[in-house]
């Protein structure tokens, strides 16, 4: 994370499932909650707690992952391998060999000291089996368990039902060795003999909620905690007569031994003498299956009738698994069939589609850019509006101009050469003609714009005319499609009905005709001329409800129509065909000489006796 504190961070990568350790985390926290606490802005928690040193930093000693050693890595990242959790804790495991825990610690169940006042669920090693590489853990609901290389057996936390194996039932914050009894001291008070797994090393280990379970290489299973508490200590020979005693819960207890497992010899002094030789059966020949004492012989049991079991038990899984396979490919084939019947249709359908939303949006373009038209003209008619105005007021101050120009020359005719009054006139004058050439051009200069905008006009309104035609085709064009779609889907659907049907009807035909061979004799063909005479009325049964011979879409209604006739013209072809093969039977059925023939017997028999 930014401020530096060790996290998992998960991927779904298992290969990037990283932790990241940072040297200084645990001094970086306390300085900044010191701080906070100095300006007021945190509640007292640090003081009185010593500063972490060196030494004392949890990631101070950790080991980057031997794939991050062989690659340029500069930071002591590790992947994770294992997680457990337990009710509010966790326990995860490293490729380094180091485990981390985190979360609730009222039993010890972290195996370590806390390393911040707040640690915020932040995974921190457990520093008691730093010197040793742990190679699985296991959490129960408030203790955790450690598998280390040589073999050997961590636990710590909670420890009221004995489930640490230590020997006590006190808790334990601090991972403790999982030990047998010592010898000469009482269970619960000694200090523990050999640990487990020294001897015989563990391979796996498992952890319920206040039980342990550990298995050895040599095929013990080893059981402490509360799944201890009914197992009973047999006494062995020669023990003085000495009563049961119950196991004690705190110590691994053996509960399985390889020495238990049914050997051939062991089978050979159980059985009776003279039972005679006992013959060797391979669970592997029986598919591990043996047979239960109701199925033995007198003596042994009955190697032939567990290899014959077997077998046929193969041979239905097989049958089976063939039934299935052929199952799946039958409907597999099935919907490839389907698929590729509907693929045309489907595609038909979604050029349509693509081809209608396609021409909507070019309606909408098309409105878009004849609304912008309608607007342009609009302005285009003020414009010209704003002109006419323009050139009506020049008209009128031309015609104002003229008229006093007309007075001021009369005037000026009228007077003396070189007067005063004269010369004022010629100065008005001067300054009216002025005026009349600005007002000329200026009406020069309107009409030009109204020129133009007439111009403008006439091209807006030649484009917006296009326009519309344009949209009114294309609205044409959209509907036409639209229709073509719907007509297009229901005639699909029918056609699908249809066809589907035509299909079944043609299966049918061909389970009840294929691969048959003609009768040998004449009471069984009989008999399957009128089972097909049956299957055929059977078939024109169905014909007749066919779906939509009786629709008002008259293209529906036509191609169900098409499809009875197919099938009418397939069961009378193969009536016909039957009554063919029923010819060759005439002989047979015209043959009545059964029926008299105990009649002329009788009267044999009476010739005889005369």
């Amino acid at each position: 994370r930014a401020d530096g504190r060790a996290v998992a961070k998960m991927t779904i990568d298992p290969s990037r499932c990283w932790m990241y350790c940072a040297l200084n985390a645990a001094t970086d926290a306390y300085d900044q909650a010191l701080a906070e606490e100095e300006q007021g802005t945190r509640a007292p928690s640090a003081r009185g707690v010593e500063r972490p040193s060196a030494r004392d930093l949890p990631m101070g000693s950790l080991y980057m992952s031997p794939h991050a050693l062989i690659g340029t890595a500069t930071e002591a990242r590790q992947i994770i391998i294992q997680v457990c959790v337990g009710a509010e804790h966790g326990i995860l495991l490293t490729d380094a060999g180091i485990c981390f825990t985190w979360g609730d610690n009222r039993h010890g169940q972290i195996g370590r000291q806390p390393c911040l006042k707040e640690e915020n669920k932040t995974p921190f090693p457990v520093l008691g089996l730093l010197g040793h590489e742990v190679t699985q853990v296991a959490a129960g609901l408030h203790h955790c368990m450690a598998l280390c290389a040589p073999g050997l057996v961590w636990a710590w936390g909670r420890n009221k039902a004995g489930q640490l194996g230590c020997g006590s039932y006190r808790d334990k914050v601090a991972p403790e060795r999982v030990c047998h009894a010592g010898k000469g001291g009482k269970a619960g008070q000694d200090e523990g003999g050999m640990q487990l797994g020294a001897d015989d090393p563990i391979i796996a280990i498992s952890a319920g909620g206040s039980s342990s379970v550990a298995s050895s290489l040599g095929s013990q299973i080893w059981q402490w905690g509360e799944i201890s508490d009914k197992f009973i200590e047999t006494p062995t020979a020669g023990a003085g007569g000495k009563s049961a005693k119950t196991v004690p819960r705190n110590r691994p207890w053996s509960v399985f031994k390889r020495e238990k497992f049914l050997t051939l010899n062991s089978f050979r002094k159980a059985l009776p003498k003279g039972a005679g030789p006992v013959a060797k059966i391979s669970i592997m020949d029986t598919g591990c299956r043996v047979m239960g004492k109701e199925c033995w012989g007198k003596d042994m049991p009955d190697e032939e009738a567990v290899l014959d079991m077997n077998e046929s038990i193969r041979q239905l899984q097989e049958a089976i698994a063939k039934a299935r396979t052929d199952l799946a490919e039958h409907m597999e084939k099935k919907q490839r069939e389907q698929t590729t019947a509907k693929a045309g249709d489907t595609e038909l359908v979604q050029d349509l589609q693509i081809s209608i939303g396609m021409l909507e949006r070019e309606v909408v373009t098309a409105d878009q850019d004849r609304v912008m038209l309608e607007k342009s003209l609009q302005s285009i008619e003020v414009r010209q509006e704003h002109t006419r105005e323009q050139l009506n007021v020049v008209m009128q101050q031309s015609t104002q101009l003229n008229q006093r120009q007309d007075e001021l020359s009369l005037k000026m005719f009228e007077m003396k050469k070189g007067t005063a009054e004269r010369k004022k006139l010629q100065e008005k004058l001067a300054e009216i003609r002025k005026y009349i050439d600005a007002n000329m051009n200026t009406r020069e200069i309107l009409l030009e714009q109204k020129s133009e905008t007439d111009k403008e006009k006439q091209r807006i309104q030649f484009a917006l005319y296009d326009k519309r035609q344009s949209q009114d085709k294309l609205r044409h064009k959209l509907k036409t499609l639209q229709d073509l779609s719907s007509a297009v889907e229901s005639a699909f659907g029918a056609s699908d009905s249809t066809i589907t049907f035509l299909k079944e009807r043609k299966n049918d035909f061909h389970q009840h005709f294929t691969g048959r061979t003609p009768e040998s004799e004449f009471v069984e063909a009989m008999k399957e001329f009128e089972y097909d005479k049956n299957f055929l009325r059977g078939i024109e049964a169905r014909i007749k409800d066919l779906p939509g011979t009786a629709s008002s879409d008259q293209a529906r209604a036509l191609r169900s129509q098409i499809v009875c006739d197919l099938l009418q013209d397939l069961v009378s072809l193969r009536r016909s065909w039957s009554d063919l093969l029923e010819d060759r039977w005439l002989k047979d059925d015209l043959d009545l000489s059964c029926f008299f023939a105990p009649v002329a017997d009788k009267q044999a028999a009476l010739t005889n006796g005369r």
